[in-house]
């Protein structure tokens, strides 16, 4: 049965090319990116930064400015409001950016882009959910929490400060102290000058040179130092592995049990304590392996 005059206009009108189409036919709008602030800037400063979902780069390098810039990481409504939304403030020496916070669930599905270039020594602060982080240059201080966003991270010439969930973080060379905490994510740092304190739950954690204490803790995450220099090196794990690598001709006291795991040493442990002791390695294990080396020093480019 035809329908009412009404509805046979509508449905005409629904058909002609030419015709308005309802808003929700409509492609959504196309992004202008909104001009970002630029400040002034030849000092280093700290960049604070929060997000949720998305990514972070961070550029330290010679400049005389600071460039940001937010951008929504897809093409959805809630991305281009939130990088509107996204809070910049540079205050004294921080520069702080923040994402809106809106409910859960826009938390959890608003994904952005944010870009920084800063003086280099600049102090960083990054807090994600699942956002990648990169963070190039070089630091003074750095300070990373990830839920499982993956970070990889230049060099800091002061202290070192990680936490992850199951994100993987990659660090260069520290000139401080290093402190590292994961559940399951894998923790690696290039040279290490400062005390080490180390947590792990599954994830493993990987130095590729210390110069100092390193004192580590997990449940199944493996622990492996390539060379260790001097100081104290106090592993304690259920049942991941233990491997640390010994600077040549150094003097080494080894304090190593395992219940169940193997034990293996390239050291010659026939004589007594050496008169000199360079580098003490206590190391104490459920059921995983424990293995000392003679190891090389690493080549700096």
């Amino acid at each position: 049965m035809p329908g009412t005059a009404n509805e046979i206009e509508a449905t005409k009108a629904s058909l002609d090319p030419d015709s308005a189409l309802p808003n929700f036919f409509l492609p959504p709008p196309f992004y202008k990116e909104t001009p970002m602030p630029e400040f002034n800037r030849t000092e280093p400063l700290l960049v604070n930064i929060s997000l949720p979902t998305g990514s972070v780069d961070v550029v330290a390098e010679e400049r005389d400015n600071v460039n940001v810039t937010v951008t929504p990481y897809g093409s959805s409504r809630q991305d281009r409001e939130a990088a509107e939304a996204t809070k910049v403030i540079f205050n004294g020496d921080e520069l702080r950016i923040e994402a809106p916070k809106g409910t859960s669930y826009l938390r959890s599905s608003v994904q952005l882009k944010i870009e920084v270039q800063a003086p280099i020594d600049s102090d960083v602060q990054v807090s994600v959910a699942s956002a990648t982080i990169s963070c190039k240059g070089r630091y003074k201080t750095v300070v990373i929490k990830t839920a499982s966003g993956d970070a990889e991270i230049g060099d800091a010439t002061g202290n070192v400060k990680v936490q992850t969930a199951s994100g993987d973080v990659r660090l260069g060379d520290i000139g401080g102290k290093f402190s590292a905490k994961t559940a399951s994510g894998d923790i690696t740092a290039k040279d290490v000058v400062g005390a080490a304190t180390l947590r792990s739950a599954s994830g493993d954690i990987a130095i590729a040179e210390a110069h100092s204490d390193v004192r580590s803790k997990s449940a199944s995450g493996a622990l492996e130092i390539g060379v260790a220099h001097n100081g104290t090196i106090s592993a304690n794990s259920a049942s991941g592995e233990v491997t640390v690598g010994v600077v040549p001709n150094a003097g080494v006291w080894l304090d190593l049990d395992s219940r169940s795991g193997s034990i293996n040493s390239d050291l010659d442990t026939s004589r007594s304590q050496p008169e000199s002791v360079d580098l003490t390695i206590q190391a104490r294990t459920a059921s995983g392996d424990i293995e000392i080396i003679r190891a090389r020093e690493r080549t700096k480019a």
